[in-house]
């Protein structure tokens, strides 16, 4: 049997370290799995949060001009009929009025002195005859924003607390000003009541504000006759008028 030449190996004899596939690193890599787990808690939290506030009510939309057309449309009187005015800074006529200390004007510009508000974009209003001692007028303003009304109406709150003890005189009458708790609902946005009655005479005059989003609502009463004032009527009015804002609100939810 002929030698194998020089040099030469046989074809079974071992060569060394047997070939090994790698499919990848031997260890993990610590930094990716830190990445990966980080990302993974940032992504469950972002789903869990806007799942949250797809839950969450959204906030109100502010009104329009034509919103509160509608609300008034359907505050009718009890004779049937319904004489609702726009109202706008062109189209005012304000009363003649004379308040001290100046700072309490806030709660009588609106209502006695028929003044249209310096900051609101424009109104609606209508009115009640109900009977010889008693009339009503229910008007509503419109502002920018919520935030903008929010200011008005912490200011006219602001000056009923500072002038429900003072000594107030309008247009040179000595006046008396009550302020009253409002008897609202679940719900309800806070409320200013407030009577307020020149010295000498049986006149009251019952006021009712509230704000709600980017309007201020005034109910203004003149009352005239003996007794005391029963708030029962205006509550009830409010609460109308609230329950028919509230609806227009929720046709745009």
């Amino acid at each position: 049997m002929p030698s194998s030449p020089a040099g030469a190996r046989a074809v079974d004899e071992p060569t060394g370290e047997p070939d090994v596939l790698v499919f990848g690193p031997k260890r993990p890599d610590r930094r990716l799995l830190q990445a990966l787990l980080v990302g993974g808690v940032v992504l469950l939290v972002t789903l869990t949060a806007v799942g949250v506030w797809r839950l969450l009510p959204s906030p109100p939309r502010d009104f329009t001009a034509e919103d509160l057309s509608g609300v008034y449309a359907g505050m009718v009187r009890s004779d049937g009929l319904n004489e609702v005015s726009q109202l706008n800074r062109s189209n005012s006529y304000p009363s003649r009025l004379t308040v001290t200390p100046p700072e309490c004007s806030a709660l009588f510009a609106q209502t006695e002195g028929n003044a249209f508000p310096e900051a609101a974009l424009d109104g609606v209003s209508t009115y009640w005859l109900n009977e010889r001692s008693t009339s009503i007028s229910l008007i509503t303003y419109r502002y920018a924003d919520s935030e903008t009304a929010k200011r008005e109406y912490e200011r006219i709150s602001g000056a009923l607390t500072a002038c429900t003890s003072a000594a107030l005189t309008l247009n040179r009458k000595v006046v008396r000003l009550e302020q009253l708790a409002p008897t609202t609902g679940k719900g309800s946005p806070p409320q200013l009541v407030y009577l307020s009655q020149a010295a000498g005479e049986e006149a009251r005059f019952a006021t009712q504000v509230f704000q709600l989003s980017n309007t201020i609502t005034w109910q203004y009463r003149y009352h005239y006759g003996q007794g005391g004032y029963d708030p029962t009527g205006s509550q009830q009015l409010t609460d109308s008028l609230l329950t028919q804002m509230r609806a227009v609100q929720a046709m745009h939810s």
